[in-house]
């Protein structure tokens, strides 16, 4: 009997750490395998955007933006304006105490690309290049951040990583400064 517990415990301890680490290759390998990060890759040194590209970009990311229903994506596409602005006029190291629902990195490259597809022909195509490319730059990064550092909840190290990197993307944006 006293040789039978240890065999049974063993037993246990490898089913359950098999099945935990299951659930992690079973996730690593699904993000992997759709090969996206390569495609974003390539569109990281496209020279000149097509509408095609700005799409692809699109698809990367949610289907929907997080604060605006799709036929009121012209008063996103302002607040990412108002954001641009704060973002290039306030000094980064202050801190005005404002707790207002902004856009996340989701949200600025729904609205960029809904906003260079819209204007497609009217826009400065140099400046387009730089925000499509830096944007498929954030992109990248941002998901090498959330699989680098663990997604919990309240996770600050994540979150403040997230935040600037969120910032410099909005105050990089030239195609919609004002």
């Amino acid at each position: 009997m006293n040789s039978i517990i240890p065999l049974f415990s063993g037993f246990v301890g490898t089913i359950i750490g098999a099945t935990i680490n299951d659930d992690g290759a079973r996730l690593r390998s699904m993000h992997g395998e759709s090969n996206w990060r390569s495609k974003l890759l390539d569109l990281c040194s496209t020279e000149e955007v097509t509408k095609k590209d700005i799409y692809s970009l699109r698809a990367f990311v949610r289907p929907f933006p997080n604060n605006f229903k799709l036929e009121n994506l012209d008063s996103g596409i302002n607040k990412l304006k108002d954001e641009i602005n704060k973002e290039n006029k306030t000094d980064s190291n202050s801190d005005q105490g404002e707790n207002k629902e902004e856009l996340d990195i989701d949200d600025v490259i729904i609205l960029f690309c809904e906003y260079a597809s819209k204007n497609f022909d009217n826009v400065n195509r140099l400046a387009l290049a730089q925000d499509f490319r830096m944007l498929c730059r954030v992109l990248l990064k941002y998901d090498w951040l959330v699989q680098r550092f663990e997604v919990t909840p309240n996770n600050t190290t994540l979150d403040s990583k997230i935040e600037d990197l969120r910032s410099e993307a909005i105050k990089s944006i030239k195609l919609l400064q004002v």
